[in-house]
């Protein structure tokens, strides 16, 4: 059986990348079992996933001669119109060509994707991240500019067609039943994994690089208003007030338009000189900020799994998270839950890990404990019997 995988995300793009370069990677090591076509509608990632030694090809959807679909990609966004305008132009839009004409039998989208919409006679895997739209709407990434109603309208064309639904947890799961009324068994949960770039040998002077005088906390988020920078802001004025503290903070991440509001509100509270922003960090360097920092403190509102505490967590960094449903379900004691109303919670905590160790080591043993309960071959192992199961159904009309 050959499966068309299908890699959208950027470098910069934060989580959402490296999570589709660890199953890239790894349907890569387990390709004896079936074929895997690996193609991306970037061109910089040919060469990341050759690194992996996967062959990557380029695939341009945009790059589309029918006029409906500049029409289209011009004034909607998703939703029914994209189905509409497939019906009356041809059955095969031409995404969907190029993977016959490869002879794919299913496909893997990584990440969620509007390119399930130009299919026709094609089965699919989908992945669903989050529905923050729903749990959080009044974020205007998921709200505004006809965001919320661009997520709504794929997951309801979606998600029923497909063969197989990836979560990211079981919360994630049971949030998907019940939004949507999908059959529980079509729903496979897949937890994320740490980066594969992560590694605890590695070493670099970072303090030295990024001229870091000061302790500092770590939060490796991109900088939309949902990640809650400036609960951090809020909480490092605390620190320095309350508790006569000086610790800084270093954010790195790439700018989706709310950099310069968390920067100002910084210089509001006196702050400018104890926040650095590093920007996009390469992955050589992620290791060391982690092993160097107080902690990684993670104030987001939106999950309900993310990957920074898993990469804490192989690096031995205690982990201030936010106490949220279903967020905690991913980390359960292994960290310093905080009180998104109350950024007193994140100062405590912070006292907490630097007046005493004995409480901070066990927080980083069971962080440990927590990898060590989903691995590599447990995500191999769900997807395995996706594709198992797939092709004994596909032996019913096709041949392999």
């Amino acid at each position: 059986m050959k499966v068309a995988v299908i890699f959208e995300d950027i470098l910069d793009s934060g989580g959402g990348f490296q999570q589709a370069l660890s199953t890239a990677c790894l349907l890569n090591k387990h390709h004896d079992t079936y074929t895997y076509v690996f193609y991306t509608t970037q061109k910089q990632n040919i060469e990341i996933l050759g690194r992996s030694g996967a062959e990557a090809h380029f695939l341009n959807p945009r790059s589309i001669s029918n006029l409906i679909y500049r029409v289209y990609d011009r004034f909607f966004k998703y939703g029914t119109a994209r189905r509409w305008l497939q019906f009356i132009s041809f059955s095969e839009s031409p995404f969907e060509k190029v993977l016959i004409n490869n002879q794919v039998d299913l496909i893997y989208f990584l990440r969620p994707s509007a390119l399930v919409l130009f299919l026709a006679k094609t089965n699919y895997i989908i992945t669903v991240w989050d529905l923050c739209h729903r749990d959080h709407p009044e974020f205007p990434e998921v709200n505004f500019e006809g965001e919320f109603e661009g997520r709504e309208n794929l997951l309801i064309n979606t998600l029923h067609k497909a063969v197989a639904v990836l979560a990211d947890s079981e919360s994630g799961k049971a949030n998907i039943i019940r939004r949507y009324g999908c059959d529980p068994e079509r729903i496979f949960v897949a937890q994320f994994l740490p980066a594969i770039g992560i590694r605890a040998g590695q070493f670099i002077d970072i303090r030295k690089r990024y001229s870091l005088k000061n302790k500092y906390i770590f939060y490796p988020a991109q900088f939309w208003s949902h990640k809650n920078h400036i609960y951090i802001l809020d909480g490092l004025k605390l620190l320095r007030h309350k508790f006569g503290v000086e610790i800084d903070a270093v954010f790195s991440g790439s700018d989706k338009g709310n950099l310069q509001f968390v920067l100002n509100y910084a210089r509001k509270l006196g702050l400018e000189s104890n926040v650095h922003y590093v920007g996009f960090v390469p992955t050589e360097e992620m290791s060391s900020f982690y092993k160097h920092a107080v902690a990684l403190v993670m104030p987001t509102y939106f999950g309900p799994t993310n990957i920074p505490p898993l990469e804490a967590f192989t690096l031995g960094c205690p982990v201030c998270y936010s106490d949220l449903p279903g967020l905690r379900d991913q980390v359960r004691d292994a960290v310093f839950l905080m009180d998104l109303d109350e950024p007193e919670s994140m100062a405590n905590h912070i006292m907490t890990i630097l007046s005493a160790p004995e409480i901070v080591q066990e927080k980083i043993n069971r962080g440990k404990q927590l990898l060590s309960q989903w691995t590599a071959n447990d995500y191999w192992n769900v997807l395995r019997e996706i594709f198992d199961k797939y092709s004994m159904k596909m032996r019913c009309w096709k041949n392999e």
